[in-house]
């Protein structure tokens, strides 16, 4: 019953795809969950167990091992995709809504594109709108640059401060002196 767990688990969000495509993997599992579920029951009828006994052991309804089974007999029981067909736009709406988003930029809220789009549909423009923030972040990520001094001595930092209350009563002021090459 592992796959049914795999069913019940939450797909990654960064990578979503709408539509048939998004949909893809879970329903082939559980086409696979589905065809090993008749292939048990086909097993225990040859060993003595009747479909509710069978159904009764993969804690499911004997009502849906029937169903499953009479799919399985048509040739039915394949992938098939849930809700609504997904719409896309256009390529010309598509690129406007892309320059658009050059124009205002990645930090666009869903409403306004809703308002300014509204030919669009709402799924559509989450999409599009978490794709082009993704290319953004990859196009404008800074490189990390980092400085080591291997000799001692070469290079000093110095920090000069007035604290808010006097250190130890008496010192009015700090100055912090670093060698950076030193451990």
């Amino acid at each position: 019953m592992a796959a049914i767990w795999l069913l019940a688990k939450p797909l990654s969000r960064s990578r979503r795809r709408r539509g048939a495509a998004g949909q893809r993997k879970r329903r082939e599992i559980e086409r696979a969950v589905r065809c090993a579920a008749v292939t048990f029951s086909r097993w225990a009828a040859r060993h003595g167990l009747n479909l509710r006994q069978a159904a009764s052991f993969l804690e499911i309804a004997p009502r849906t091992l029937a169903r499953w089974q009479q799919s399985w007999q048509q040739a039915r029981l394949r992938t098939q995709t849930r809700g609504r067909p997904s719409h896309r736009s256009s390529r010309a709406v598509r690129n406007r809504l892309l320059a658009l988003l050059d124009l205002l930029g990645p930090r666009t809220g869903l409403p306004t594109l809703l308002a300014l789009c509204p030919e669009m549909a709402r799924g559509e423009l989450q999409d599009v709108l978490r794709r082009y923030r993704r290319v953004w972040k990859r196009k404008h990520r800074l490189p990390v640059r980092v400085l080591h001094w291997h000799r001692a001595g070469a290079v000093w930092a110095a920090d000069f401060a007035e604290p808010p209350l006097a250190v130890d009563r008496c010192y009015g002021r700090l100055l912090a002196v670093r060698d950076h090459a030193s451990p």
